[in-house]
């Protein structure tokens, strides 16, 4: 989270029960990246 490769679905209700994680754009780039290099 504090890299910036992940946010919340929901940030203003960090305690929801709904509550999931999605990557960001750094974070989509850093996978393809990676899915790049093998």
């Amino acid at each position: 989270m504090d890299e910036g490769y992940i946010e919340f679905t929901l940030p203003n209700e960090k305690q929801s029960k709904l509550q999931k994680y999605r990557l960001t754009a750094k974070g989509l780039a850093l996978k393809e990246s990676l899915k790049n290099s093998k």
